[in-house]
């Protein structure tokens, strides 16, 4: 976007602004305006109504003095005679009823209940406690109130005295829509009294009310006023709240102002202002436009002039006779011109000097780049010999420490083995022994077998012993006859016994037979395992002896060994030393190559950049 025309579109939105804020101010100025007559309106309109109720309380207390003052009301209640109470009820409002003083009585004794008049159902909850206070204080009271079915009504309560002793209180209701005619009157306006449930209990015009909605009336009531357009035109609605004898609103006095002629008056001055300031801006913008055209027309020239200056030609003028900022700039850009004027002219000299040096310098580094390369690659060669013999010697060194670690495991495995048969042994040795032992255990047991048998042969003869005495005992029992039968049956099994006895000791002798045969065979097999474990003794002897000498052999062997493996490791290390001296002079020579490789490319690079410098100074021209 051009200088020109974003200064044009700045100035165009900052007066846009200044004058949005002048319509802005304007505006809300004109609400305060409204606000503020709104109030005017308002306390205005609270005045008007309370003069007007302030006249309908005055006009019922001369209707009240009526009743003070009657004679024989005072006696009636006094005598609570209800028949002459509602004769001289009917006498008064008969008397005063029709000048408007009231539109129902009520009268209450000093228990503040009802005497008279009409339904008590009918009586609001209003009137009796204006009643109330009447009874408590002996004063008149009065204000607005409400009745039975919520209709706002006027309520005047006064004392009735006897010799200035209270008997009774009385209660005068009057409707209050009436007023509205009143107000009308005074302020010519149109009203309606609006009940809290938003219902129109009375106006003064119908016509007008009934074009306002009901959610504009109720917006009224939130609102206190607005504007209404209606078919006679535009009206003022202003809002009231008719305050109870409980200081809480019992009604709204809504009222219609005719506002038509000054809403006209308004519009017709905004039209005129809004089209004023819709021409100021027109006028505004066109000047502002001729102007910075004039005043950039110069920058124009300037701007052909670096464009061509941009192209190369140095032969530009910027000449100028104006004193202003755009004087200035021109003389500013002509210096700016001799100087790169200079500048230029200096550089075809110097790129010149400098393509020949870029030029000697590439073939020098040419030159080492060659060397260099051969040198690394020598360098290669050697240490790839030296990293082979490396790796040989660390391969010895290896295969010869394992050698070593074999040999010491073998050597730890033949002390470990001696150590084996040593315990062997030791073992068969004890055995031995123990075999010993078991033999001659084995022998003693067959000398006891031989003495259970002398024991046997005693049983034996104790129990041919016994069979004989039972044989007797049984004979002797016989010749005893019927006497003895007891005795030959302890015979009898006295007889079986010993005959059982002799069977066992049979049984017994074969067992013992037996037994002695083992043994003999059991010492015979002990003796033999015995001359093999000596022989085993021997065996054991020698083969320690032989692993003994393999013992030795062994260690002269890991001895040698670790003799090769140390004579690896330094060979190994020596190989290191050496790989890592030629790894280092590997490095130095890929870093001189790199360094060669660089130099030949910056020179290069500066021959072609000598050589862009003379085609970019070329394009200037200068004479």
């Amino acid at each position: 976007m051009r200088i020109r025309t974003s200064v044009t579109l700045a100035a165009i939105s900052v007066t846009l602004v200044v004058a949005a804020l002048l319509i802005l101010v304007s505006h809300l100025n004109d609400q305060r305006l409204q606000s503020r007559v709104a109030t005017e309106m308002a306390d205005a309109k609270q005045l008007i109504w309370r003069q007007v109720s302030e006249r309908l309380f005055t006009h019922m207390a001369v209707g009240a003095k009526s009743f003070e003052d009657d004679f024989y009301l005072r006696q009636a209640i006094k005598q609570k005679d209800a028949t002459a109470l509602k004769e001289a009820v009917a006498s008064l409002e008969n008397l005063v009823g029709g000048q408007g003083y009231f539109e129902h009585v009520h009268l209450f004794d000093t228990e503040n209940a009802v005497l008279c008049c009409g339904d008590p159902a009918r009586v609001s909850q209003d009137a009796v406690a204006l009643a109330a206070k009447t009874a408590d204080d002996g004063e008149r009271h009065r204000g607005i109130g409400r009745d039975t079915d919520g209709t706002p009504i006027a309520l005047l309560t006064a004392p009735l005295n006897v010799r200035h002793a209270q008997i009774g209180t009385l209660v005068l209701e009057q409707p209050i829509a009436p007023l509205l005619d009143r107000v009308k009157e005074w302020d010519e306006t149109e009203s309606a009294l609006i009940g809290l449930d938003g219902a129109r209990l009375g106006d003064t015009n119908a016509t007008l009310f009934d074009q306002l909605k009901g959610d504009a009336l109720s917006r009224l009531g939130e609102q206190g006023r607005r504007t209404a357009n209606l078919d006679q035109g535009v009206f003022n609605a202003t809002r009231i709240d008719v305050q109870g004898i409980d200081g809480n609103p019992v009604a709204r006095l809504v009222s219609l102002s005719d506002f038509s002629a000054g809403y006209a008056a308004q519009s017709h001055f905004e039209t005129i202002a809004y089209s004023s300031i819709a021409l100021t801006l027109i006028l505004a913008t066109l000047a502002l436009y001729w102007y910075m055209r004039r005043a950039t027309r110069p920058l124009d020239q300037a701007i052909g002039m670096v464009s061509k200056l941009a192209d190369g030609d140095l032969n530009v003028a910027f000449a100028s006779n104006r004193h202003d900022e755009v004087g200035e700039l021109m003389r500013a850009m002509q210096t700016m011109v001799e100087h790169i004027r200079d500048i230029v002219t200096h550089l075809r000299e110097a790129s010149g000097n400098l393509q020949d040096s870029a030029s000697h310098m590439a073939q020098r580094a040419e030159t080492s780049k060659i060397q260099f390369d051969r040198h690394k690659a020598e360098t290669h060669h050697v240490n790839a010999a030296v990293s082979l013999l490396a790796s040989s010697a660390q391969d010895v060194a290896n295969h010869t420490t394992h050698a070593v670690g074999t040999t010491a495991d073998a050597h730890q495995r033949i002390l470990d083995s001696r150590q084996i048969l040593e315990e062997t042994s030791a073992l068969i040795d004890t055995l031995a022994t123990e075999i010993d032992q078991a033999a001659e255990v084995v022998i003693g047991l067959a000398d006891q077998s031989n003495a259970v048998g002398s024991v046997l042969e005693v049983i034996r003869a104790i129990a041919s012993q016994t069979n004989l005495l039972a044989l007797n005992a049984s004979i002797e029992a016989a010749r005893a006859g019927e006497h003895g039968r007891g005795f030959a049956v302890v015979a009898d099994e006295v007889r079986q016994l010993a005959m059982r006895t002799q069977h066992s000791i049979q049984d017994i002798e074969s067992l013992i037979a037996s037994l002695q045969n083992r043994s003999t065979d059991a010492v015979g097999v002990i003796h033999a395992n015995r001359d093999r474990a000596k022989q085993s003794l021997d065996r054991y002897g020698q083969a320690m002896g032989n692993l003994d000498a393999f013992g030795e052999s062994i260690n002269s062997l890991t001895e040698m060994t670790r003799r090769i493996a140390d004579a690896a490791e330094e060979q190994s290390r020596m190989a290191d030393e050496i790989a890592r001296a030629i790894d280092q002079i590997s490095q130095l020579a890929a870093e001189n190559s790199g360094a060669a490789d660089s130099g030949f490319a910056q020179s290069a690079q500066l021959q072609q950049l000598s050589s862009r410098l003379s085609e970019h100074v070329a394009a200037f021209r200068i004479h």
